[in-house]
C-alpha cells in the first residue's frame, strides 16, 4: 500500500496502520452520517416526489443503504487489513525497527483511543439518536477501536518483522 508512494521505505507497520485507521474512520463516518442526512431529507422528498416508479426507488434506498454500506464497511477494513499484509511481507526490515515500531504503535493506540472517545461522543449526541443499530457492525469496529487496531498494528509487525530470512 505504501510502497507505491515511498519506493526505498522499509518499516512501513506504522504507516499501513495509520492508513487503515484514517480510511476506516472516514468511511464508516460518512456511512453513518450520509443515512443520517437521508433520513432526514426521505420524508420532504416523498412528498415533493409523485411518480411512484421514483417513490419504490426511495423504498430500496430503504432497504440497502444502511445493511449493504454496514457490510461494504467490514469488506474495506478487512480488504485494507490483508493488503497491509501483503505490503508488509513484501519488504525486508531489520528487525532493529522492531522496538521502534512498538514505541510509534503505542502513540497510534494513544490516538485511537481519543478517535474511539470522539466517535462515542458523537453517537451520544440526541441527533443521532438510533444511528448505531441502523449500522450494527460500523459501531462495534468504532467503538472497539483500541482493540481493533491492537489486534491491525500487532499483526502488521509480526509479518513486517517475523518472516524468515533467507
Amino acid at each position: 500500500m505504501t510502497n507505491l508512494l515511498f519506493k526505498n521505505k522499509k518499516s512501513n507497520a506504522i504507516l499501513d496502520t495509520i492508513t487503515v485507521l484514517i480510511v476506516i474512520v472516514v468511511f464508516g463516518m460518512i456511512s453513518i452520517f450520509g443515512w443520517k442526512i437521508w433520513d432526514d431529507l426521505e420524508a420532504d422528498t416523498r412528498e415533493a416526489i409523485t411518480d411512484p416508479d421514483a417513490n419504490e426507488s426511495l423504498n430500496v434506498i430503504n432497504d440497502r443503504y444502511p445493511e449493504t454500506l454496514d457490510g461494504l464497511f467490514i469488506f474495506v477494513l478487512v480488504g485494507f487489513w490483508i493488503i497491509a499484509l501483503i505490503a508488509s511481507y513484501m519488504i525486508d526490515a531489520h528487525p532493529i525497527f522492531f522496538g521502534i515500531s512498538i514505541f510509534l504503535l503505542v502513540f497510534i493506540l494513544v490516538a485511537v483511543i481519543h478517535i474511539g472517545n470522539f466517535y462515542e461522543e458523537i453517537m451520544a449526541d440526541d441527533d443521532m439518536t438510533g444511528m448505531t443499530d441502523v449500522f450494527p457492525m460500523t459501531n462495534w469496529v468504532l467503538s472497539h477501536m483500541l482493540i481493533t487496531f491492537i489486534v491491525i498494528g500487532t499483526s502488521i509487525m509480526l509479518v513486517l518483522y517475523a518472516k524468515l530470512r533467507s
